[in-house]
């Protein structure tokens, strides 16, 4: 049996090889206005490939099964193996083509979001965004959006919050996802000008049956719509749950209730087809 430290380095070798050979899947899941019921966003997300016999990187899953690993662990490893840069700058590169490819489609300039640690966001990150735009002409700046998916350390929230308004200058949405979950929400807050909160699930699932959750739902979303940022909720899989983030002013939803994860080219389909209002 492998080591957690071996394993970490099998997954490392795995990752940069799926990454130099273009093997790896993003999909995306719809956000949704609540007040039009409108597709207004996605989510891009993180899948790895399914082998296959003839799969031109079989040789490195080691007996390992590739699609059972969970994606924050991939993550982990792409941290602490020094694979987050090239693994950032794949998924980026590869959503502004997407976004190209489909800019000659009416509805497809709804803005894409991309997770993104905070160890990425610095100057060369906004050095590489701007080349990116400037291969993609004709994606604008405002259709891709970052969200910030880990808090750092106090410490370093002056030098984040400069590379931030860098990427705001360039047009592009800043947002602080799993908002609510760590112990200096509030201060965040204060010391990051950005444009829009994700409201972290846990309390979207807790709250229709916890006062104190719901409590605590409500106080976040007053506290995000009084320095007027959007606020978007994720996890929303019920009725209940959508009616009562409608009640507190949430302004955009995400979830399976509306849709899970799927493939680019079946959102950009579902997109184009979407005519009717999806919570309507």
């Amino acid at each position: 049996m492998a080591t957690p430290l071996n394993q970490d380095a099998q997954l490392a070798e795995f990752l940069a090889k799926a990454i130099d050979h273009d093997q790896l899947r993003l999909f995306v899941q719809p956000q949704t206005s609540i007040s039009s019921g409108q597709v207004v966003g996605g989510e891009v997300l993180l899948r790895m490939p399914t082998p296959s016999n003839n799969w031109p990187l079989a040789s490195l899953t080691n007996g390992m099964n590739i699609s059972s690993i969970p994606i924050h662990q991939w993550i982990q490893t792409a941290l602490n193996q020094g694979l987050i840069h090239p693994l950032s700058e794949w998924i980026v590169s590869n959503v502004i083509k997407q976004l190209e490819e489909k800019s000659h489609l009416v509805r497809c300039t709804i803005p894409l979001s991309v997770n993104m640690p905070p160890e990425m966001i610095d100057k060369s990150f906004a050095t590489f965004l701007e080349s990116c735009f400037a291969k993609h002409t004709t994606v604008d700046p405002s259709q891709l959006s970052i969200e910030i998916t880990e808090f750092p350390k106090a410490n370093n929230l002056e030098i984040l919050n400069r590379n931030i308004q860098q990427l705001r200058a360039m047009g592009i949405r800043v947002i602080l996802d799993d908002f609510g979950s760590g112990y200096a929400t509030m201060n965040y807050l204060v010391e990051l000008m950005v444009d829009a909160v994700k409201i972290d699930q846990s309390f979207i699932q807790k709250a229709p049956h916890s006062a104190s959750a719901r409590a605590v739902l409500k106080c976040l979303i007053d506290l995000a719509k009084e320095i007027d940022l959007e606020v978007v909720c994720e996890g929303v899989e019920t009725l209940e749950q959508l009616m009562l983030v409608q009640s507190l002013r949430c302004d955009v939803i995400q979830g399976f209730l509306v849709s899970e994860p799927v493939p680019f080219d079946q959102f950009w389909l579902d997109l184009e087809k979407g005519a009717k209002p999806v919570l309507h």
